[in-house]
């Protein structure tokens, strides 16, 4: 769910119950990781209306063994060396934030940033009405381009919060589906 007001949520891993969840992942998974590599990826979505949504969607990921010569392919390597980009400047931060006392642009990049260039979501409508398909292309969306994105780290995990009422084009969308 959202915010208790109907503002969005950011930084959802650094809150409870979710904590919780990714503290015990960390443990588990930190004997086959480097110190301070992130094990978990989250996309939150962070739809508007009322009520807002955050649709989270948690990825555990190979740890950059790759990177330390343990992985058999070069696509592991490569994956590990783009991952580590992703992540490798972001500060491991406190808890998450306000979005109505935190500045405008708290955990943004710049457009032209690594991690804006790289975040991809192929939208699939399965089952709707022929309006909505319509209006909904299924084709690759480059989400750090046309939307805000918030960037957060924790001990062991990485979170890409994407803020769809920053576009009036995919706030429309999203009115549609809902």
């Amino acid at each position: 769910p959202g915010g208790e007001d109907g503002e969005r949520v950011d930084h959802l891993l650094a809150r409870q119950p979710a904590a919780g969840l990714v503290a015990e992942i960390g443990k588990l998974t930190a004997p086959y990781r480097a110190p301070n590599e992130p094990c978990l990826f989250a996309a939150n979505i962070q739809v508007p209306g009322s009520p807002c949504i955050n649709v989270v969607l948690l990825f555990l990921l190979p740890t950059c063994a790759a990177e330390r010569g343990l992985a058999s392919t070069a696509a592991d390597r490569k994956f590990g060396q783009v991952w580590r980009r992703y992540y490798e400047d972001l500060p491991v931060g406190p808890a998450g934030l306000d979005p109505r006392t935190a500045p405008p642009d708290a955990g943004t990049c710049p457009p032209d940033h690594f991690r804006n260039q790289r975040f991809k979501l192929v939208p699939r409508l399965v089952d709707g009405p022929w309006v909505v398909k319509s209006a909904l292309p299924q084709k690759p969306a480059l989400l750090g381009t046309k939307l805000t994105q918030r960037y957060f780290r924790g001990e062991c995990y990485v979170e890409t919060d994407v803020h769809v009422g920053s576009s009036v084009v995919a706030n429309n969308i999203t009115g549609l589906c809902r």
